[in-house]
């Protein structure tokens, strides 16, 4: 039932999202994952005019930058905080450092695990932060499987390994 659903439901943040995910791209990417995944799959600490500031994204290739985030919350407030969070990160070192490939890797519940009504928001929220990124040049990408995720990371960073 819906109420056994909702009771049952368990939230993912970023940092769980990205262990499950880094799992199966060890898996598919295997000498090539410290080439993608940055070390100790914390952020990074870029030093700009004297000042450190931290971005929390965890994917670096010689090409570009990118994050897992998760999604995999009730509220959609906290998806779109994340959201937000991620995509200021990845532009801002974007900018930094002429990266051309932003990718952002969105880890979702799954549709069932949610009520009809909350699972909706929360994809119209992704759905309209995809389309404004995208036209910012991001590649958004969403699954509720951290293992087509990691394929999907994979492919996205295969041409700055090459």
């Amino acid at each position: 039932s819906e109420n056994t659903r909702r009771r049952e439901f368990e939230s993912i943040d970023t940092p769980q999202a990205r262990k499950l995910v880094n799992q199966e791209l060890k898996r598919i990417a295997q000498m090539d994952y410290d080439k993608i995944v940055t070390s100790g799959d914390q952020g990074v600490l870029i030093d700009f005019d004297g000042q450190k500031h931290f971005l929390d994204l965890n994917l670096l290739t010689r090409l570009g930058c990118g994050s897992v985030t998760s999604a995999v919350y009730k509220s959609y407030q906290s998806v779109e905080v994340n959201l937000l969070r991620t995509s200021r990160d990845l532009t801002t070192y974007s900018r930094v450092y002429s990266a051309d490939a932003i990718g952002l890797f969105l880890l979702l519940p799954e549709a069932t695990a949610l009520e009809q009504k909350e699972y909706k928001r929360i994809t119209e929220v992704i759905d309209e932060h995809e389309w404004k990124l995208v036209r910012d040049g991001f590649r958004v990408v969403s699954f509720d499987s951290p293992a087509l995720l990691a394929q999907e990371i994979y492919d996205w960073a295969k041409p700055a390994i090459q």
